[in-house]
């Protein structure tokens, strides 16, 4: 009998530890949102509550063990007793106490788990291995709400149509990627990872290899759907951007198939690594994945501009303080459309002009945005200094007053006088861009510019410069200082009963600087039924009684457009942060004047709900 309940101690004990040690898949899953931080310190991104709730694990670990030693220790002392009553006594105290604190250490592993589910339910975590993240860079709610939190965007869209067969891969991170992580250095190549190298005598230039094991591009229907992922999975070419957020991946051979059309999926693994070595999505498995359809045929149309701000057709004099932005009819390859002018960059200028044909480029950026469909430039010309905005950053002026001009350049063609719309590649001509030395699409064909704004575009690409976009603008002695608003949210605040595939639409009053949304979110509660965002831009014109109406003839609207329907029954907010700029770099201020907020109090600049508040509103599922 004694022999019996030293067994089913030691059982329990056993039994105890197996559930004391069971792994906690996606503890370290959990995101701070401190990504900037994190990437700015080289510091982990694990929250305190993991780390807390590690320790408590280990010391209970530690217990244990002594625990089950102690049980070890009372058994010895029973078998070797050989009938001698004092050392049987002592061993069954020793047992004794060991099962006593197999208890406690039992009890305080319940409460454990007790104390984490509590905090999931209030703080939406996932703590016990549910498979729910967080809304931010540890891996996202589920697959897909990783874009808008640590993807910005990428293309093709999630469940894209029609998508040509000779499109790349792009994806644009928000921190600063590792590219070591992602690809590997082509044989024979002597130039930096994410650069490509000419090879010279009229060869194609060397790029580096995916790593297909890191990024899976492959065919989900078509006749390879049956093979392995490991053989089907498509060998791409890379290359990325100067800040190491925008990777560029294109296939060696053309997609698809000219038979049939083929769907493919993209999946990230969480192998890829943030600029300082630290695993971009936590420590989840496969953390992002999308599907996309490929048509049978190949994209040789020339993009063409749609828009511009400030309006090609606008009579009126801007402030001095403004971007410029050029909107497209699809998707531009981001490289050949970014960069600084102070590092050379041309493929675009903004400049005064200063008599006849010569116009003085200002200085500043051109980044993409809007899914790749808008370039945006933004001065940063230290002699033309506006001081700082209400946010406390530093802005710069356009020259003032003055005449000025946004040109875009077309690429060269590979086959000048053919139909070819293709761009040439001239690496020696334009390392920074790839080769490319004007605006082209995805598929690398140059820009139906049409001149002055775009009149003659014929859906014909000329090359330079007869395909060049330009227009014209003045700019006045004036600043805009007028704060940007909400003027209107679908669907409204607190609305019940929102169809699952609704598409939320904020309009401002104001044109708006849409690089400025990167941190817009969008929180669910409860947070596993979190979906993946990105941000649609449109403008529409602006009414007479608008202030702003003296400076603009257009407003902007935002549309968070999510490629995983709604949870039926859970609560979405969407969140609008006051780092949110117009065109002219004024702050978004969300409770002054904003959709029912009509507070001045300068304590309480948040509008949560209709309400004015004194902190930011954020809500339980976040």
């Amino acid at each position: 009998m004694h022999r019996l309940r030293s067994v089913l101690s030691t059982g329990l004990l056993v039994v105890g530890l197996v559930f004391l040690f069971l792994p906690d898949p996606t503890l370290a899953q959990i995101d701070t949102q401190l990504t900037g931080f994190q990437e700015a310190t080289g510091l982990g991104n694990t929250d305190i509550r993991v780390t807390i709730a590690n320790i408590v694990r280990v010391i209970l670990g530690f217990l244990g063990i002594i625990a089950i030693l102690l049980v070890l220790y009372g058994g010895f002392l029973w078998m070797t007793a050989a009938g001698n009553e004092d050392q049987i006594g002592k061993a069954k105290k020793v047992l004794i106490n060991a099962g006593i604190g197999l208890l406690i250490i039992m009890s305080a592993f319940a409460i454990t788990q007790f104390v984490l589910t509590k905090l999931q339910e209030a703080t939406g975590t996932d703590l016990l291995g549910g498979g729910v993240g967080s809304a931010g860079a540890g891996g996202g709610f589920r697959s897909s709400a990783a874009l808008g939190t640590t993807i910005e965007s990428h293309y093709p869209e999630r469940n894209e149509k029609n998508v040509p067969r000779n499109a790349p891969i792009v994806i644009t991170f928000k921190i600063a990627v590792d590219p070591a992580s992602i690809m590997t250095l082509a044989k024979d190549k002597t130039t930096a990872l994410g650069t490509p190298q000419d090879a010279g005598a009229g060869l194609p230039p060397k790029y580096d290899d995916l790593k297909t094991d890191v990024i899976r591009i492959y065919p989900v229907t078509g006749a390879l759907k049956d093979k392995k992922i490991e053989e089907k999975s498509v060998a791409a070419f890379v290359s990325m951007t100067p800040d190491q957020k925008t990777f560029m991946f294109e296939p060696v051979v053309l997609l698809g198939s000219s038979a049939e059309q083929t769907e493919y999926r993209v999946e990230l693994s969480g192998a890829i690594m943030n600029s300082k070595g630290k695993p971009l999505f936590g420590n989840t498995k496969n953390p992002y994945d999308w599907n996309f359809t490929v048509s049978t045929l190949v994209d040789n149309t020339p993009p063409k501009v749609t828009g511009a701000f400030p309006a090609m057709s606008t009579t009126k004099d801007t402030p001095r303080n403004i971007a410029v932005m050029i909107n497209f009819n699809e998707p531009i390859f981001p490289i050949a459309a970014s960069g600084k002018v102070a590092d050379g960059f041309n493929n675009l200028v903004v400049g005064e002009v200063q008599g006849g044909n010569t116009i003085k480029p200002t200085l500043g950026t051109f980044r993409i945005t809007n899914n790749y469909r808008t370039i945006e430039f933004q001065a940063d010309d230290a002699s033309n200094s506006c001081g700082k905005n209400t946010c406390g950053k530093e802005i710069y002026c356009l020259p003032g007053p003055a005449q000025m001009q946004v040109l875009a350049r077309a690429a060269e063609l590979k086959s000048p006088g053919s139909t070819d719309p293709a761009a040439k590649i001239n690496l020696l001509a334009s390392p920074a861009t790839l080769g490319l030395t004007g605006v082209v699409d995805m598929a690398k064909n140059s820009l139906d510019g049409g001149g002055l704004n775009a009149a003659n575009a014929d859906g014909k690409a000329q090359g330079p410069t007869a395909d060049n976009f330009y227009f014209l603008f003045r700019t006045s002695g004036e600043k805009d200082v007028i704060i940007p608003r909400i003027l209107s949210a679908d669907p409204g605040i607190l609305k019940d009963g929102v169809a699952v595939d609704a598409q939320p639409k904020i309009q401002f009053s104001k044109p708006m600087l849409y690089s400025t949304f990167s941190d817009v979110m969008l929180y669910a509660d409860p947070v596993s039924n979190g979906v993946g965002f990105s941000k649609n831009f449109t403008e529409s014109a602006m009414g007479e009684d608008n202030p702003a109406s003296k400076f603009y003839d257009t407003q902007s609207a935002v549309t968070l457009y999510h490629g995983t329907a709604f949870a039926p029954e859970a609560k979405y907010s969407p969140h609008l942060p006051s780092t949110i700029m117009d065109a002219a770099y004024n702050c978004m201020y969300p409770a002054v004047d904003t959709m029912g907020c009509k507070d001045t109090d300068a304590s309480k600049p948040w509008c949560c709900n209709g309400n004015a508040s004194a902190s930011a509103c954020i809500p339980s599922g976040s």
